[in-house]
């Protein structure tokens, strides 16, 4: 009998032990899957914000708007009348506001730029955009301007290149400009040039998803001492968004 006993008690035991063993087994898998899920919630929110994020920057995109242009004698101030006539040296401003939902990254110096240009009256703008080809134009000292931020306190007296603009604020072109020898009664005066920006930053995690493009050329009435918009249609590759 004594055998007998104590072979069920050795069973006993070892079945308490393989029991515990396999509820250790069993806690330690629940951990483990618990573990996987929490990392799997961690990541699917990660993937919602993202696309909400990305959602976001594609529905509130950027738009650069190019308005205000102003001209006023160099050798005077602001206010005072615009005559044309040959070697007139003219201080010429014009204004780019974001005036989309997010902001607006600005894209390399070299296609941030305004300059002006004399054309004949009647005829229509060059194929070729002025601001394509600038050796004669910066022969003459002549100034290509980069868009600007102004001052907190100085206002347009700012040196400070523009590298991005939130929604509502905005730069600034200035600069002098010199009538040229063959400019004749009749001739029109223009201020164009280029505006563009992206919706993120060059550098960093975010995705760049899409650059605008604003191409603007403004016409300048002697007359009425104003600038206006050239015709879009006659001038496609002068006045257009993209």
């Amino acid at each position: 009998m004594g055998g007998i006993e104590a072979s069920i008690t050795d069973w006993l035991q070892l079945a308490q032990t393989s029991s515990q063993t396999s509820a250790g087994w069993w806690q330690v898998n629940i951990a483990v899957v618990q573990a996987g899920l929490f990392v799997w919630q961690l990541y699917v929110m990660r993937r919602q914000n993202e696309f909400m994020r990305l959602q976001q920057q594609f529905l509130c995109q950027p738009e650069l708007k190019v308005t205000i242009v102003q001209a006023w004698p160099a050798d005077g101030k602001e206010g005072d009348r615009v005559s044309l006539s040959k070697g007139k040296r003219i201080s010429i401003r014009a204004h780019a506001v974001n005036i989309g939902g997010s902001t607006a990254y600005l894209c390399e110096k070299e296609i941030n730029c305004a300059m002006a240009y004399v054309g004949k009256a009647g005829v229509s703008l060059p194929m070729f955009r002025p601001y394509k080809n600038l050796e004669i134009y910066l022969a003459r000292g002549n100034e290509l301007a980069r868009l600007k931020l102004p001052h907190p306190e100085h206002g347009y007296d700012s040196d400070e290149i523009l590298t991005h603009l939130a929604p509502g604020e905005f730069g600034f072109w200035q600069f002098d400009y010199e009538v040229p020898d063959e400019f004749s009664d009749g001739d029109v005066l223009y201020i164009m040039g280029l505006a563009a920006c992206w919706d993120a930053p060059k550098s960093g995690s975010v995705p760049r998803m899409r650059r605008r493009l604003v191409a603007f050329a403004k016409q300048f009435c002697q007359k009425d001492q104003v600038f206006s918009s050239v015709d879009s249609k006659k001038n496609p590759d002068y006045e257009y968004e993209e």
